[in-house]
């Protein structure tokens, strides 16, 4: 069963990100899907300044051929069947639920009420989908 989980209140997401990042390709590939171009460079931008030692390798996939050994990668769009066949997991940064194939997707959502309602309905989506959902307050942390 595919599994969703949302990470509600998050201060500084740009930090967060970059540290559930690391946690994650640890263990498996990781797809993070931004909502536009711009977000994916601003994301990458974020990743090749973190510190030597935590540095999480990545690359940005525009179609096409894939690096083989990458596990991170940066996008934005639907996800490809040869992505979603290689990795397993979907940090979903798109304001569309990411429904496409996939086992396990993260959200990060902030602080804004708007932030929260859009992220009500993707719970839904995730619901309605068949998805085991998984819920953090990361609020005071």
């Amino acid at each position: 069963m595919p599994k969703a989980t949302f990470y509600t209140h998050v201060a500084h997401r740009e930090n967060f990100i970059c540290q559930l990042a690391r946690r994650v390709y640890m263990e498996k590939n990781l797809i993070i899907r931004c909502e536009n171009h711009e977000q994916v460079h601003q994301l990458d931008e974020l990743l090749w300044s973190q510190e030597p030692n935590s540095f999480p390798a990545h690359d940005v996939w525009q179609g096409g051929e894939f690096p083989e050994n990458t596990p991170i990668v940066l996008m934005c769009g639907e996800i490809h069947q040869t992505l979603s066949s290689k990795f397993s997991v979907v940090l979903n940064l798109h304001e569309e639920p990411c429904l496409q194939n996939i086992q396990r997707v993260l959200e990060i959502i902030g602080t804004s009420e708007e932030e929260l309602q859009s992220a009500r309905v993707r719970f839904k989506a995730y619901r309605d989908a068949g998805f085991e959902l998984e819920h953090h307050s990361m609020k005071g942390k």
